[in-house]
């Protein structure tokens, strides 16, 4: 048996386990989504930057010592309830959110300096999210135990880039449904669905 392309095969099976945590639904998912819909996909890209980021130092954190730790059930419960509170928070905010004209002229003046804080929303989203820290771990256990330094960088690294695509794709849904939300009726209505969306994804948390 050939056994040129085996030192390539644990690479592509933590490509493949990431990519799945990634860009299955989840809370940060969702606010990509919302993120692109409502202020264009350049917006929603930082988002997932933050994320992405994120989500890399929980990986980073679990592969050198936390796994006890992540594992402690206090620990976990109040990451749920704080996940639960911020969730609760961030659909309030988005099912209140303005509409907005939506002419190239009022898209040309929004200056990109606020869309900032979308790093820092997606960064502490990911940060505070039980499916995040859950995920990680098992992927910390699986790929990078018995592998050394090496291992940790390769799946630190894989982790970004497949988290990144993943939720990326959510931000280019939103990017591409954008055109449709010309009228502020058809905003508000968004707005509402996606602080409907945010809030079904508490029900995995709170169960």
């Amino acid at each position: 048996m050939d056994t040129a392309y085996l030192p390539y095969q644990p690479h592509l099976s933590m490509a493949v386990f990431a990519l799945v945590g990634a860009i299955t639904p989840g809370p940060v998912n969702i606010l990509a989504l919302g993120q692109s819909l409502r202020y264009g996909l350049p917006s929603g890209l930082l988002l997932v930057t933050g994320a992405s980021l994120g989500y890399t130092a929980i990986v980073v954190l679990l592969a050198y010592g936390l796994q006890l730790w992540a594992l402690a059930g206090p620990w976990l419960l109040c990451l749920q309830l704080m996940a639960a509170a911020y969730l609760v928070y961030l659909a309030w905010r988005v099912a209140h959110s303005p509409v907005q004209t939506r002419s190239p002229a009022a898209e040309d003046a929004r200056p990109i300096q606020g869309h900032w804080r979308a790093v820092q929303i997606g960064a502490v989203s990911q940060c505070i999210n039980p499916k995040a820290w859950l995920y990680a771990l098992s992927g910390v256990s699986l790929y990078t135990q018995h592998g050394g330094f090496d291992s940790v960088i390769a799946f630190s690294a894989i982790s970004c880039l497949c988290c990144s695509l993943g939720i990326g794709v959510w931000a280019g849904l939103g990017s591409l449904a954008q055109s449709h939300l010309q009228s502020a009726a058809r905003q508000r209505l968004a707005n509402r669905i996606l602080a409907l969306m945010l809030l079904t994804t508490l029900w995995p948390l709170l169960t």
